[in-house]
């Protein structure tokens, strides 16, 4: 993603183990293309399941990330440890 210039690495400054990621331009206009398509595709998925299981299989598929998944949403960066 960041060969492609999508998103943009940098070091933490708060934490020197971790890099703070940041969406680029075309990393939000690929993510607006993308969104769409991402959401019929879960609609056709949880289509038999009740909304109630649709929330928990969210939160468990979120528990599985190793960052807040909002956080590209929200602040447009999010914190990864370095590997």
């Amino acid at each position: 993603m960041v060969r492609n210039e999508l998103i943009e690495r940098s070091d933490d400054p708060v934490d020197k183990r971790s890099y703070v990621l940041f969406l680029t331009l075309a990393g939000k206009e690929l993510l607006s293309t993308l969104r769409p398509r991402v959401e019929e595709v879960e609609r056709v998925l949880t289509a038999k399941l009740t909304p109630v299981e649709v929330r928990e299989l969210r939160r468990m598929l979120l528990a599985l990330l190793p960052f807040d998944e909002c956080a590209f949403s929200k602040h447009e960066t999010v914190s990864m440890p370095k590997q």
